[in-house]
């Protein structure tokens, strides 16, 4: 594992593998078998898959070569899935925004994708900005994907109007609209 610098200049620990086997391996799984030896902060925000460890002339890993992990979903367990109401649309920028991935579906688990409770605090602001509604870091805990926090959200604030998708989410002005 190695400390790096994430794009909005915060420290995250990343962690490197060189699979064994051709079997597929998902950060999930390599998430839960480190949870079972490591206390939880020191679970890393990020996994990355590569060839071959980077080595120095003597040797030893070259950490300075180690790549930056890529701004992709990582392999997961569970499926993609796609926003089906503007507010999940919504919730998956402000998701991405903060764990720095491009794509994400409603039913990944925030955790999984590299959050922690800093980034849940991020997250807890800008729905508070997006929607007006206050989500307390608790919710995130308890709701840690996109699909269950949308259902926390509209069991605790059920005057928020979260309209159908009709079609492709598109984003106008930073917003999913149909």
């Amino acid at each position: 594992m190695v400390g790096r610098e994430d794009t909005v200049g915060e420290k995250r620990l990343v962690a490197y593998f060189v699979p064994m086997t051709t079997t597929a391996v998902t950060a999930t799984h390599i998430r839960r078998g480190l949870a079972r030896v490591l206390p939880e902060y020191m679970i890393p925000g990020a996994i990355v898959c590569i060839d071959a460890m980077p080595q120095t002339p003597n040797g030893k890993t070259d950490r300075l070569r180690l790549p930056a992990p890529l701004r992709e979903r990582p392999p997961l367990e569970i499926a993609f899935a796609a926003p089906t109401t503007a507010m999940e649309g919504e919730l998956l920028h402000i998701w991405s925004e903060v764990l720095d991935i491009d794509e994400i579906g409603i039913h990944d688990n925030f955790f999984e994708l590299g959050g922690d409770s800093i980034g849940g605090l991020n997250v807890a602001e800008r729905v508070w900005r997006a929607f007006g509604v206050e989500v307390p870091l608790r919710t995130i805990f308890e709701s840690p994907t996109v699909f269950q926090l949308t259902q926390a959200i509209r069991e605790s604030v059920p005057e928020v109007i979260d309209e159908t998708l009709q079609g492709p989410a598109t984003r106008v002005d930073g917003r999913v609209v149909s």
